[in-house]
């Protein structure tokens, strides 16, 4: 149901902007997380909220992360 949100092009803006509009947002971030061998889940609350949920594999130590 959410894949959507995650496609090349989709945005809920009707214009573009500066910082939205593009519909690059979230599809580069579900992008990375595959590269990086992992997991996006979404899940929501009709009208309350809207989690996004990132499960990452453990590195080996060797690459400093920063979230």
């Amino acid at each position: 149901m959410f894949r959507l949100l995650f496609h090349p092009g989709f945005s809920t803006r009707d214009t573009v902007t500066h910082d939205a509009g593009r519909g690059i947002g979230m599809s580069l971030v579900a992008e990375l997380i595959r590269e990086m061998n992992g997991k996006i889940a979404v899940a929501t609350g009709e009208g309350k909220y809207t989690r996004f949920s990132i499960l990452l594999p453990p590195t080996d130590g060797s690459q400093e992360m920063v979230a």
